[in-house]
Order: structure tokens, then C-alpha cells, then sequence
């Protein structure tokens, strides 16, 4: 993006308004982006992540792309659970990573398993940047995005 800062906020990823068709589906742009060289992509869940989000993309004078779902607020309902960035749990069986958006989709009956729970926001540059991989656990990937967006991360890393 030659260097300038900037801001890009989109309202409405992947398939929040599917209902008017495929020409409203946006469910590949954080895999296209993140092709990009320097840019800030964040995914908040909540209003507070997204405060977040435009302090860290403005203090990094960088470009900064923003992706907001009608997901995107304080609520959670009563079966789901806020999750701060970074292991909420840890475990032996098994690992939840989670990725935006898709922490709605996460029921707190999770927490009696015997699992790690991860969860990020921001996928800059390197999304699993601090999750400890192992061989031996299987792994279990959510997020609001198209499949295949992480596959690269997980590649990277060795885990397929």
C-alpha cells in the first residue's frame, strides 16, 4: 500500500447478508488481503476489540483493513462466552482455536473439556503467532472466514 496510512472498514463479512444473493457474499477478503504486505487485519467480536482495533491501526501508522459482522458488539448470549485474545483454557485432548467472529459460535459448556481454548482477533502477521503447536493433539478451527484462509499459517508451522 506504498507505505501511507490508512483505514478500511467494512460492515457485513462473509455471508451476513446472504439473503440479498451472491453478489453480497464477502467471504474470501481476509484471504485476499492478507496477501498484502504490512497490512493490519483485525476481526473484532466485540465493540471493545474494535476500539481496540482503530487504536492499534492508528498508532501503527500503517494501513489498516477492519472487518465488522453484525456479529460485532458487547452481547453474548447466555449459552456463549467473551473471550479475551490468547488461551482462555488449556488442555490435553484436543485444540479449539478461534478465530473473529466465530467466538459467538463458541457454547460455554466448551470449558468442561479437557481442551485448549484460542482465540485471536487480530491476524497480524502471523495469527498463531502464540499458540503452542503439538503433533500429538488433533485441532479444531473456527472462524467466519471462507475455508482455507489459515491453511497457510498452519503449513507454515507444520500442522496439516
Amino acid at each position: 500500500m506504498h507505505g501511507l496510512p490508512g483505514l478500511l472498514i467494512t460492515v457485513g463479512g462473509s455471508v451476513d447478508y446472504a439473503g440479498l444473493g451472491p453478489t453480497h457474499h464477502c467471504s474470501e477478503d481476509v484471504w485476499v488481503l492478507k496477501s498484502i504486505p504490512g497490512l493490519r487485519i483485525f476481526a473484532p467480536s466485540y465493540e471493545s476489540e474494535l476500539r481496540e482495533a482503530l487504536v492499534a491501526t492508528r498508532m501503527s501508522n500503517t494501513f489498516g483493513y477492519i472487518r465488522i459482522t453484525e456479529r460485532t458488539s458487547e452481547e453474548t448470549s447466555s449459552n456463549s462466552v467473551s473471550l479475551d485474545s490468547g488461551y482462555s483454557k488449556r488442555g490435553n485432548k484436543f485444540s479449539l482455536i478461534i478465530f473473529g467472529p466465530g467466538s459467538h459460535l463458541i457454547d460455554r459448556r466448551f470449558f468442561d473439556f479437557d481442551c485448549d481454548i484460542y482465540y485471536q482477533f487480530d491476524l497480524n502477521p502471523d495469527p498463531l503467532r502464540n499458540f503452542e503447536f503439538t503433533s500429538e493433539k488433533p485441532i479444531i478451527l473456527v472462524h467466519p472466514f471462507y475455508k482455507g484462509t489459515f491453511a497457510s499459517d498452519f503449513w507454515s508451522k507444520n500442522i496439516y
